[in-house]
């Protein structure tokens, strides 16, 4: 299976080997371009990482140099290990700790990682061990949550983005008045539920999660072809949402609405954004409109 892979620009100032070295962000003005996306398959990309070009066909010295490895009939080899940490300001190689930052990826289910490499060379005769010093690749990595090494809080962050698109929320019926009938060429209000959010707390991967979900804008459509987009549900009998029908007839009305949401993780007071809204499309209400009629009155 083809694993892809986006490398994308992360601004730091320094970039060293050793472990417990902090990251220092750069102005954003210093920062260059983003390199193209490239694949395990074979295809390479370049970027260039504050005026040093580098290229990559995937994440560097996964799966270890070429020809490495031990083997029955191979006196030499080499031993690559990997370590990796979210692109955080405090994380040092192996931490766990996430920040915004980390989930700046082009797709929801990536999460950005720093990443270290360190390679040991083996003698088997005479028997001998080199381990080397663990050295941070530049730049930052997009990663999936099935991709090899990924730490727990990746899997969480991924699995926390697709409960979000089912969670139970709910399907806000339309309302339309005045009910049961309206009239020609006066305002119609519609309303369909509330602004309020709802929260979840879900187990993932023994984390405990607190999910808040709101409704951020409500697409209306009045059924003769009319359509409105508000941030607010409307309120029942008052014309905050309105539409006026031009001819008598039945219509079938109904909203879809965008939910967005936050989250928190166990251990952690941040709060992060769930940037891929899910959209709840309501119920069909028939909205009659009738003519009005002029009647003479005697006295």
């Amino acid at each position: 299976m083809t694993r892809r892979l986006t490398v994308m620009l992360l601004c730091v100032a320094t970039l060293l080997p050793t472990q417990g070295v902090g990251h220092a962000e750069l102005p954003p003005s210093l920062c260059r371009a983003t390199c193209p996306e490239v694949t395990g398959g074979g295809a390479k990309g370049t970027v260039e990482i504050l005026g040093k070009e580098v290229s990559s066909d995937h994440v560097p010295g996964r799966g270890g140099p070429a020809g490495s490895g031990s083997a029955p009939d191979r006196n030499e080899y080499e031993i690559v290990e990997e370590a990796l940490a979210p692109a955080c300001r405090e994380n040092q190689r192996g931490a766990d700790t996430l920040c915004q930052a980390a989930l700046s990826c082009p797709t929801p289910e990536q999460v950005r990682y720093w990443i270290w490499h360190r390679v040991t060379r083996v003698t088997v005769e005479p028997p001998s061990r080199q381990v080397g010093a663990w050295s941070q690749e530049e730049g930052s990595f997009c990663l999936g949550p099935d991709d090899p090494g990924v730490p727990t809080i990746g899997k969480v962050i991924a699995q926390i983005r697709l409960d979000f698109q089912s969670l139970p929320l709910p399907a806000f019926p339309v309302r339309a008045d005045p009910a049961p009938q309206t009239l020609v060429n006066i305002p119609t209000a519609f309303s369909a539920g509330t602004a309020e959010p709802m929260t979840f707390s879900p187990t993932i991967l023994g984390a405990q999660v607190s999910i808040t979900a709101r409704p951020t804008r409500w697409d209306w459509t009045f059924g003769d072809g009319a359509t409105l987009a508000t941030t607010v549900p409307g309120t029942p009998r008052q014309p905050e949402v309105a539409h006026t029908y031009r001819r008598a007839q039945e219509f079938a009305a109904s909203v879809r609405v965008a939910w967005t949401g936050t989250f928190t993780v166990e251990g952690s007071t941040e709060v992060f954004d769930i940037q891929t809204p899910v959209f709840v499309q309501s119920p069909q209400t028939v909205v009659a409109v009738r003519q009005a009629r002029t009647e003479l009155v005697s006295r």
